[in-house]
């Protein structure tokens, strides 16, 4: 089954919703970072916000960027999307693991941190990106995800999200869902939002349940629910030999000079596919040719 996106409006657009089913876009993270079961949870999770907040800007070729430095054992977690909701990601350790917590549950949490950050940029085509900060509260990334809509964009947001891992470690259901209230909304209807929360609370198992779009037809039938538009996000990562020798010749001619003496060429590793490219010697001395030419 697709994974798919929902965005959807309620009480006359009232109050913003989108809902995701990810499952095989995270499964497909899951198989090349080779994480163990915490470290799907917690980039499984990741992935889905950030599918959830492409799913907000307007333009092809803008793109959002989340990123998640608890000071854990997982090290950095950063995840980019665009509009068209494809998105990679990556976590600095994904073999790192930690014990279930009290409830039996993936304790996320500890393996993220919470002694750091959650940083998102939005690139927008404009001269500098936008960037807003806020301090981690529970490294559990919904909670987090929350809490920074509401210091840094004044924008108060139920953020849900979960991943369901299966006895073989593979993933077994994912997903999310963003509920925002617009400036504006009467509080008649936050209270229909309010009594509703307890529902969202574990999207993974509701997904195991529901098609994403019945979830919420479920949910909101009463409260005018509009579909606004339909995704199938997917992982993609766009990385070729092109773009990583543009890579390479963004460095100093003493940077390059320095892999030709020590390694005889160069081998670089995507982090968000880990396709591997290498350079020659030949090859390697043809950038540094180049790079001779275009400063003379």
């Amino acid at each position: 089954m697709k994974d798919k996106l929902v965005t959807a409006l309620l009480e006359r657009a009232s109050v913003r919703v989108i809902a995701l089913s990810s499952k095989n876009l995270v499964e497909h993270a899951r198989q090349i970072h080779s994480c163990s079961p915490t470290a799907t949870v917690a980039l499984g999770r990741a992935l889905s916000a950030t599918v959830m907040m492409g799913a907000l800007l307007k333009n092809k070729t803008d793109k959002t960027t989340l990123i998640i430095d608890g000071g854990g054992p997982s090290g950095r977690i950063l995840c980019t999307a665009k509009s068209d909701t494809n998105v990679k990601g990556f976590i600095t350790n994904p073999t790192a693991d930690t014990k279930l917590n009290s409830n039996g549950e993936f304790d996320v949490g500890s393996l993220v941190g919470k002694d750091g950050f959650i940083r998102i940029i939005r690139d927008m085509g404009l001269k500098n990106p936008y960037s807003g900060l806020c301090n981690l509260i529970s490294g559990e990334i919904a909670d987090d995800l929350a809490q920074y809509y509401l210091q840094s964009e004044q924008q108060p947001s139920v953020v849900s999200l979960g991943v369901q891992i299966d006895k073989d470690k593979s993933v077994l259901t994912s997903g999310g869902i963003m509920i925002m209230p617009m400036p504006g909304c009467e509080g008649s209807i936050i209270d229909k939002l309010e009594s509703r929360i307890m529902f969202t609370t574990d999207m993974s198992r509701q997904l195991e349940v529901y098609e994403i779009e019945d979830f919420l037809n479920s949910l909101f039938k009463d409260m005018g629910l509009e579909i606004a538009s339909l995704y199938e996000p997917r992982y993609v990562c766009e990385c070729s030999e092109e773009i990583i020798e543009q890579v390479l010749q963004t460095l100093e001619i003493d940077e390059l000079k320095d892999m030709l003496a020590k390694d005889k060429g160069a081998s670089i590793t995507c982090h968000f596919c880990n396709s591997e490219y290498k350079f020659d010697e030949n090859a390697l001395k043809k950038i540094i040719k180049n790079k001779n030419e275009k400063n003379n």
